[in-house]
């Protein structure tokens, strides 16, 4: 029975908090930068626009038809649903009739801009209970007496428009019956002019259905003209809040705004930028371990941090190269970090009497040589720059050397060309 090889864990991603503090650090001082002049603008220019006021008055609508058999009761119209009164509002007839109640002129007068500025104030919200509807007319000026005008005359408009269409459906009825008066007149007359004595009865009958629809239609025009319709006034508008201008949110949203460009720009820039910003993510890139850090380390001496690091990292070859082994130390680009860490190692070895050799490596990605010379090594110590290396490159170079059995135990993080490692003195 053959074993199985466990499948390779999948790869993880993970983010160095020094990345991620530098990332939003940046992030803010930018927002600082553009956002705090965006916003001061937008305050001062806030500040010069004309103020606009929101009235509100309030109506009772029932949510169901209710009939008393009384007799004298005026009819009342069958209810409707809100939004029927919501596009309602938005009626050319509607809104000259409120204007004509803001400014005492007759409707047919009203320009149309002055009906479309109204209309573009005007809203229409509503709460529903259990027996009612109670309906809420906004309206917007430009000063607190003119928003409570406005608010009052289209609500009075909205319920003088229901009244109207409580009389126009009992004209309907009016009318019906009036046609049905001159069909039975006209078979009155018919009748009364065939002369014969058998059709007697039958005038007596339709004379007496004739009297009938003349009292209906009676009782049918007196009740057009007292019905109503389902709107009653609740409350009035009596006051007026100011909804613009809001400097202080003006500002604070052109801030956000800002913020959340600048984030965008900066997450855009992470998301095309191919370097590794900090030593961590070079040994989670490479796929080795990180044995030294000397990326933040000048010049140190004896009993400082490169000089301990450099230390540790020989240690760490002492176990894994024999005596008279081969230390390869490479990059993926000829620069100085490769050289400084190199001859630093050197010293070490040669201070401590030690027979291994130390060598310098070609480019790695400069030609095939390169990585054939780091398979010939006992062991090799990739050197990369942090904020300087290109991801792909490194996982391009690291797959070569896989591929040609090279022993890479780890990597060493090394400062810009300017920064020496540790050199001890004697």
């Amino acid at each position: 029975m053959t074993a199985r090889t466990a499948a390779p864990p999948p790869p993880e991603l993970s983010l160095p908090w020094p990345a991620l503090r530098r990332f939003f650090l940046t992030v803010a001082a930018w927002s600082l930068a553009l956002g705090s002049p965006a916003a001061l603008l937008t305050y001062t220019l806030s500040q010069r626009d004309t103020p606009v006021y929101f009235a509100e008055a309030t109506l009772l609508a029932p949510l169901r038809a209710v009939e008393l058999e009384t007799g004298d009761t005026p009819p009342v119209a069958t209810p409707l649903s809100p939004r029927t009164y919501r596009s309602a509002l938005q009626s050319r007839e509607l809104l000259a009739d409120a204007w004509s109640r803001l400014v005492g002129q007759p409707p047919e007068a009203a320009a149309p801009g002055a009906l479309d500025d109204l209309a573009r104030g005007l809203s229409l919200r509503w709460d529903e209970s259990r027996r009612s509807y109670t309906i809420v007319v906004g309206a917007r000026g430009p000063g607190r007496d003119a928003a409570i005008a406005r608010a009052n005359a289209v609500a009075d408009a909205l319920v003088a428009w229901d009244d109207a269409r409580a009389r126009a459906a009992a004209d309907k009825v009016t009318a019906s019956l009036e046609l049905q008066l001159a069909t039975l007149e006209d078979q009155l007359a018919a009748l009364r002019a065939s002369g014969s004595r058998a059709n007697l009865p039958q005038i007596a009958a339709v004379s007496l259905l004739t009297v009938r629809v003349r009292d209906a239609i009676a009782l049918s025009r007196a009740q057009a003209v007292v019905a109503r319709g389902n709107l009653e006034f609740l409350q009035p508008a009596t006051r007026a809040s100011q909804v613009a201008p809001s400097p202080l949110v003006d500002a604070f949203t052109v801030f956000v705004l800002t913020t959340l460009a600048v984030l965008a720009v900066g997450l855009a820039r992470a998301g095309t930028d191919r370097r590794v910003h900090a030593a961590s993510g070079l040994a989670e890139v490479a796929g080795v371990p990180m044995l030294a850090d000397l990326s933040r380390a000048p010049a140190p001496g004896p009993g400082k941090r490169g000089y301990s690091e450099l230390g540790f990292l020989k240690a760490h070859l002492d176990r894994t190269v024999g005596a008279g082994g081969e230390v390869l130390v490479a990059g993926m680009a000829d620069h100085a970090a490769v050289q400084h860490v190199a001859a630093a190692l050197d010293r070490l070895y040669a201070q401590a009497g030690a027979a291994a050799s130390v060598k310098v490596g070609a480019a790695l990605l400069g030609s095939g040589e390169a990585i054939e010379r780091a398979a010939r090594a006992d062991a090799v110590l990739l050197v990369a720059e942090p904020r300087a290396t290109d991801r792909v490159e490194l996982r391009e170079a690291m797959a070569w050397l896989r591929r040609a059995s090279a022993n890479v135990i780890g990597v060493v993080a090394a400062g810009p060309a300017g920064r020496r490692p540790a050199r001890r003195t004697a």
